[in-house]
């Protein structure tokens, strides 16, 4: 849910943004953001419901739900340039740490209205003017249609699932499963919808934008944990299906082979890879089924990442390490270098500051102190994915596997547990430990054992 928090205005080109004008500078706002007293937020869901954009849909549409949120924007003299929606309980949401410093924040409300969601009006508020200094509604999107062959994720849910039967005969859904159906769009999540179908045996989700009902093209995803089969395709609102990844078993080799294709047409690889450096370096087998990590490797003839056309660029051999996850078949992460996000091809926001008396990874890998104890920080990742008691500490571009647990020496001493409960991936903490020499019996050499973690406040 976190995850899909992160929603940067300025490019959502989809949805008709109006902001408030008429005033010098900008609205004082909030620097961060703080609890709400019951008045204030009962005052900031009214201000949201009065606006134009809510109050016209309120004339046709009694039934809505409100959800609290903070928008934080920032400002170009007296307009917004852009803005990110994070959770009410922000604390919790991993992606407050990519607001930048400069942001202003505002309590804001997402209206949904419909069952099901037909339209959605977001609005944040300056309690201190009481004045709605943004709102944002997606685009018009009327009733159900008449003549159109798929009008909801379910209809586009059976029309795959006929195609399968046409095309793969018995290994495909049965006809008369009965399915459980659950929304799952994440909160928050503005102008998509998100569907999950899930039998005994199958679990198909459809995702969908929320647009004109004759424009909307629906995803869908078959997979089946159980028998191992996994199938990609959209639908249109005409019933026409296209074949994105074929009806095929999930494996090992299948899913390399989707990540060796992902890195090798990323715009970095594509730039200026060299080819004959490109090596499978590692496999992680990850705790899901049919999940893994691969990590390739490349050389670029210039430095930086994506497509860098038209920049001036230093003419030095660069050495690259992509971590592609894959979980049944989907790519869900993608990262080069612990730096660069290969989906959103953007760098990774890091606003960590370094805590007094630690060491980031890449300081202690440059010169490593081994079997002595040392204070490193990091933010944490692959947490609870992989077939140990361990996780993926990143700082300075570089990362290390911290061990929490089994930590068993050479003459068979087993160093007490670290308790993780309550660490998330994307927190940022420090760990206190020492970085593991010559390989033994239970470690190998450059695991990292830990004695002591604790989140900075």
């Amino acid at each position: 849910m976190v995850g899909a928090r992160l929603y940067i205005g300025v490019v959502i080109l989809s949805l008709a943004v109006f902001l408030v004008a008429g005033c010098a500078g900008h609205p004082e706002g909030m620097k961060s953001p703080r609890e709400l007293t019951d008045s204030e937020k009962d005052r900031v869901i009214e201000m949201a419901l009065n606006t134009r954009e809510a109050s016209e849909w309120l004339k046709k549409e009694n039934i809505y739900k409100t959800e609290l949120e903070w928008i934080a924007t920032v400002w170009e003299n007296s307009e917004i340039s852009g803005f990110w929606q994070i959770a009410y309980d922000w604390e919790a949401d991993a992606n407050l740490k990519n607001v930048p410093e400069s942001a202003i924040f505002y309590p804001g409300v997402l209206i949904r209205f419909g069952e099901p969601e037909l339209w959605q009006v977001m609005a944040a508020v300056d309690l201190k003017t009481e004045k709605v200094v943004l709102v944002q509604q997606n685009p018009f999107r009327t009733g159900p249609a008449t003549g159109l062959k798929v009008r909801d994720a379910s209809e586009a849910r059976d029309t795959a699932l006929t195609y399968l039967r046409e095309h793969e005969g018995q290994n495909a859904p049965t006809a008369g499963i009965e399915w459980q159906a659950e929304d799952i769009t994440p909160p928050g999540l503005v102008g998509v919808g998100m569907k999950e179908f899930a039998s005994d045996e199958w679990t198909i989700k459809v995702s969908y934008p929320i647009v004109a009902p004759e424009n909307t093209v629906y995803q869908v995803v078959v997979s089946s944990v159980k028998l191992g089969w996994h199938w990609k395709g959209s639908v249109d609102a005409d019933g026409n299906v296209t074949e994105v990844s074929a009806f095929k078993q999930m494996s090992e080799a299948e899913s390399w082979n989707l990540a060796e294709e992902f890195v090798r047409n990323s715009p970095t690889f594509v730039f200026d890879g060299i080819t004959d450096t490109f090596r499978l370096a590692d496999t992680l087998t990850a705790r899901c089924p049919y999940c893994w990590v691969f990590i390739f490797e490349f050389d670029s003839a210039h430095a930086g990442y994506g497509d860098r056309t038209g920049q001036a660029l230093a003419e030095v051999i660069t050495h690259h390490k992509a971590s592609i996850a894959v979980e049944q078949l989907e790519i869900t992460s993608a990262v080069m270098d612990s730096k660069w996000d290969m989906i959103r091809q953007e760098m990774i926001s890091s606003q960590q500051e370094k805590p007094e008396g630690t060491l980031s990874v890449a300081e202690l890998l440059a010169n490593p102190v081994y079997d002595t104890e040392v204070r490193i920080y990091g933010e944490v990742s692959a947490l609870g994915e992989l077939f140990c008691p361990c996780f993926e500490l990143n700082s300075g571009g570089e990362t290390i596997v911290v061990w929490y647990d089994l930590m068993v020496a050479n003459d068979g001493t087993e160093r007490p547990a670290v308790d993780v409960q309550g660490i998330n991936n994307g927190d940022n903490i420090v760990v206190t430990g020492e970085l593991k020499g010559e390989g033994g019996t239970h470690y190998s050499k450059g695991d990292f054992w830990a004695s002591a973690i604790v989140v900075p406040l």
